[in-house]
């Protein structure tokens, strides 16, 4: 049986094929139907869109692109511009030159067969930004300006799509990095100089947070720690947590787990949803998840900290909630003779959870405003008051002066505080050997490799494990406890019990059935 023939596909089809998916998010087999090509070709395309979507209008009439005799180069020093960028690093022709030639010997080290004599002249550099259709003010490191008539077509665009979709079924997620158990000291961290002092106060987590635009649906907040297993979480069952959790060497945002969230979140839905994000390059493409009900869309770039809602207030109100919960913890403690410790990633989880509760529907709803991205009926149907600003808290700014009284290292002010983690990096940015090696591994020149997290021990003592017997004593004594308050009710007594039962039953399963031998043995002791 002869083989089947090759079907060549214009670039210009594949632009086409790939502006369909990202405004219609019709599904591969339907787009492949459409154009008459198979599944897998539409798949591949869509994989590769950035590539595409850059393309010089001269080579939209070809088939294919063709390689250079220093492809590998190319993608190599186009990854790492990406990269840079997203660092904000200026770059000149002189830097493009000297990476381009390490990228070149480091292949050539690699015994990878490439043309000899690479140069990386000004020519090649002027060719290679053209290829790949790069700005030279962008390559020379001049500020990138937000260009108003992009912001306002990007609105009416979102006006129109959100309106396909109910106020309940569109979201939004936004990394933050966050210092968890910083104190509101400039000495040990300030917004325009990197953190000092020790290893425990300059601890980090980036968190992701999501909602939707009434507020009414709050995701579990998704926590990346360093550590797969810390002590003081040693005995607990993860799905008992108000998070999701996660580890991994840099405490950072990877495809990897941005993959998993995806995948998590649309398990979570049960209608069509929509889900706004911005250009991270944690956020890889999820084209290839065939997920059920959520559909992406990816905000422009250089345009996000202007019309993101999370950027708009609500992760500032969050952490502004998590750090006066941490400064209240230890102002009480001061109250009560105790000595002042830092916190454990246990103990920020539960801030964490507290913190995220705190914020309403009404802020949730007017940083959604504020963006100017809602359709009109949405503003009508959901009775946004128009002032998005968040109101300075009293309540926050006397616990700031309170603790700055009782420690003298502790000198910043409310608002510094809050901001002071502004600049903590969220997500990965491959150092040049991860980058050849990603290059050669696409091109299947090299194997993949798969990063292993290591545990990480913490250096707070390990929890009590606690028997059955010791746990029924426990809740006996918090039950007696609670009872004595007029504000808890018979319900929540009764939820408590229950709670403990279902404890007792699975602890009772684990328990090893016992044999005969077991009374013979005690009837010879």
């Amino acid at each position: 049986m002869p083989g089947k023939k090759r079907q060549k596909i214009l670039i210009e089809t594949k632009i086409q094929i790939i502006e369909m998916k990202l405004t219609t998010n019709k599904s591969d087999d339907c787009i492949a139907d459409e154009f008459q090509i198979d599944r897998s070709t539409v798949s591949k395309i869509i994989r590769n869109k950035e590539k595409y979507l850059q393309m010089d209008s001269n080579v939209k009439k070809k088939a294919r692109i063709q390689k250079s005799p220093f492809f590998l180069v190319e993608e190599s020093l186009f990854k790492w511009i990406i990269a840079a960028k997203s660092a904000n690093i200026p770059i000149s022709f002189y830097i493009l030159r000297e990476k381009a030639l390490f990228f070149y010997n480091k292949i050539k080290e690699e015994d990878i067969q490439i043309r000899n004599n690479f140069e990386a002249s000004d020519g090649w550099i002027r060719n290679f930004l053209e290829r790949y259709n790069l700005s030279s003010k962008n390559i020379h490191g001049e500020s990138e300006s937000v260009d108003k008539k992009l912001i306002e077509e990007s609105k009416e665009f979102l006006k129109s799509l959100l309106s396909k979709y109910h106020p309940d079924d569109v979201y939004n997620a936004d990394e933050a990095g966050l210092y968890f158990r910083l104190g509101p000291s400039r000495t040990i961290c300030s917004r325009n100089e990197s953190c000092k002092g020790t290893k425990k106060e300059k601890a980090r987590i980036t968190i992701l947070l999501a909602s939707n635009i009434s507020g009414k649906k709050k995701l579990k907040p998704f926590i990346i720690h360093t550590s797969a297993v810390p002590r003081c979480l040693k005995y607990t069952n993860f799905n008992t947590l108000p998070v999701r959790y996660a580890a991994n060497k840099s405490a950072w945002m990877t495809g990897e787990l941005w993959l998993s969230w995806l995948k998590w979140f649309d398990s979570q839905l049960t209608k069509e949803s929509l889900l706004l994000i911005d250009n991270c390059p944690a956020h890889v493409d999820s084209s290839h998840l065939k997920l059920k009900f959520l559909k992406i869309h990816c905000l422009p770039p250089n345009t996000t900290s202007l019309i993101q809602p999370m950027d708009a207030g609500i992760i500032k109100t969050f952490k502004s909630n998590y750090r006066k919960i941490l400064v209240s913890h230890w102002v009480d403690n001061f109250d009560k003779k105790k000595n002042f410790e830092l916190i454990n990633i246990k103990q920020a989880i539960y801030f964490i959870d507290d913190a995220w509760s705190l914020i309403d529907e009404g802020t949730i709803r007017r940083c959604w405003r504020h963006t100017g991205i809602l359709p009109d009926h949405f503003l009508n149907d959901l009775q946004i008051i128009p002032d998005s600003r968040i109101a300075k808290n009293d309540e926050f700014v006397s616990l700031i002066k309170k603790i700055n009284s009782l420690n003298k290292d502790f000198d910043m002010d409310s608002e510094e505080y809050v901001e002071c983690d502004l600049t903590c990096q969220t997500f990965e940015i491959p150092d040049d050997s991860e980058i050849l090696t990603n290059v050669l591994a696409e091109s299947d020149l090299i194997p993949k490799i798969e990063e292993s997290i290591q545990e990480q021990e913490g250096e707070e003592p390990e929890p009590k494990l606690f028997s059955l017997k010791e746990g029924e004593e426990i809740v006996s004594h918090c039950l007696t406890f609670f009872e004595q308050f007029a504000s808890v009710n018979s319900n929540e007594i009764k939820f408590i019990r229950e709670v403990f039962k279902k404890c007792q039953s699975e602890g009772l399963k684990n328990l090893k059935q016992p044999t005969i031998l077991n009374f013979v043995t005690r009837s010879y002791n």
